[in-house]
């Protein structure tokens, strides 16, 4: 099981940071569509994400038992 935790920690660790991440294209690309700037969306999207980031590790607590 150590292995397979390891692994579904990584993938969700790096779906966290894409969501948040400022380099990538099609977020910014909406943005300037959509003419919001990133630290206004960064503040309403923090909520959702840290949420994400808690049941990611609630959910990977529950595995590595």
């Amino acid at each position: 099981y150590s292995t397979n935790v390891t692994a579904m920690t990584i993938v969700a660790a790096n779906g966290v940071v894409n969501l948040i991440t400022p380099t990538c294209g099609a977020i910014m690309g909406g943005f300037a569509l959509a003419k919001i700037d990133y630290p206004t969306w960064f503040r309403w999207a923090i909520k959702i994400v840290l949420t994400i980031m808690v049941a990611n590790i609630i959910v990977l607590c529950l595995f590595s038992l």
